[in-house]
């Protein structure tokens, strides 16, 4: 049976874009992998772990 880990927030320290990361799964497919990358999109930079805002916790709750 799959076990679908936590959803957490990567941010970029640098110029402050940041993604949820959801796994659908414990088995890793090409999307999983690529929402893994830990590279900003806008600037390169190295993005970091960061714990969810209340509104995004809220957000994940409702959500079907």
């Amino acid at each position: 049976m799959p076990i679908k880990p936590p959803i957490y927030k990567l941010s970029c320290p640098l110029c402050g874009y940041s993604k949820l990361v959801e796994i659908k799964s414990d088995l890793l497919c090409s999307e999983d992998l690529q929402a893994l990358s830990t590279t900003c999109p806008k600037c390169g930079e190295t993005m970091q772990r960061v714990p969810l805002g209340l509104i995004e916790q809220l957000i994940i709750k409702l959500k079907p």
